[in-house]
């Protein structure tokens, strides 16, 4: 399975591969033995073929990289689907410590993330025709993240917009809220600087630490771990 290991510069130290995915559209992945019951349901459940093929081949990639990891055969990696249909581990069917591990993907590409330290949330986007990302920047930023996003034109607009929906969704994804929350409470900034960001949650405030990457084909990258 193509990828390649990412060096990510955080706070906190990490693993990370970004996978390539041979754009596929026959055979029948919900019988592939590397899925468990639940992710062939999963599967099944999706209503385009392209969109079946790309999550088995997501599944088996994180599978490949925990199993790595735990001296594990990739079916054998005790995976289930948790909040959200999150995966995680199983970790009372492990006899080694687990990591912590997030994944994100973009169209046939995805990232696997591993953490010793903490819990970690990662997100990667590249161009993909958002429909109207002035709308959305309005619907989803911060009152200082529009004043920035509307003083660029162009594609530094459109970068912009990536950086900042990039680290906000690791954000969430690091406290383990989805979309749960609003957006606009949260500031996670235009800049591509490491910083702590408050993230704002029932149980109240969480911090974690925050940095922006670019990985190779120009996608962007974001990384948020648990203070």
């Amino acid at each position: 399975m193509p990828r390649i290991a990412l060096v990510l510069n955080h706070p906190v130290r990490l693993q990370a591969w970004l996978f390539h995915h041979p754009r596929a559209t026959e055979g029948a992945p919900a019988d592939d033995p590397w899925l468990s019951p639940a992710e062939r349901a999963r599967v099944l459940r999706l209503r385009f073929q392209r969109d079946r093929v790309r999550y088995v081949h997501r599944r088996r990639a994180l599978r490949a990289v925990l199993g790595e990891r735990l001296g594990l055969p990739g079916p054998a990696v005790p995976l289930r689907l948790g909040l959200h249909d999150k995966p995680e581990l199983d970790t009372a069917a492990l006899a080694a410590p687990a990591p912590h591990f997030n994944m994100s993907h973009h169209e046939d590409h995805s990232l696997v993330v591993l953490c010793d330290e903490a819990e970690v949330g990662v997100d990667i986007e590249g161009e993909r025709g958002w429909p109207d990302i002035d709308a959305l920047a309005a619907m989803n930023f911060t009152p200082a993240e529009i004043a920035g996003y509307q003083a660029l034109q162009g594609v530094q607009r459109e970068s912009a917009f990536l950086r900042v929906w990039t680290r906000k969704e690791a954000c969430l994804k690091a406290v383990g809220t989805g979309l749960a929350i609003d957006l606009k409470a949260l500031h996670a900034g235009l800049e591509t600087d490491t910083r702590e960001v408050p993230v704002p949650t029932d149980a109240g405030t969480l911090p974690v630490l925050l940095s922006s990457h670019t990985a190779p084909g120009g996608l962007l990258v974001a990384v948020a771990t648990r203070c």
